[in-house]
């Protein structure tokens, strides 16, 4: 199921909000995040969609750079050895 998310502004995923894949807020300010909260409640099915298609993009593209990071670094130990 593709699902926006809503996360702390003190993980490394913050570029969510730029995504429109989400929320990253400062989870001290217990308003904030509840407003978040709702703000996603309330949002209408086609924006909720939306938000939802965008998450799972974002965290496709993540997860394809972390493959190629991970086959550059196998291929420098390589060297390395």
């Amino acid at each position: 199921t593709k699902t926006p998310v809503l996360i702390s502004d003190q993980t490394p995923w913050t570029d969510i909000n730029e995504q429109n894949a989400g929320f990253a807020v400062n989870l001290n300010y217990h308003e904030a995040f509840s407003g978040k909260l709702q703000e996603m409640i309330d949002m209408g099915h086609e924006e909720y969609a939306e938000m939802a298609k965008n998450a799972y993009k974002y965290i496709t593209r993540k997860l394809e750079n972390g493959v190629v990071i991970s086959k550059y670094l196998d291929l420098l130990k390589s060297y390395k050895e």
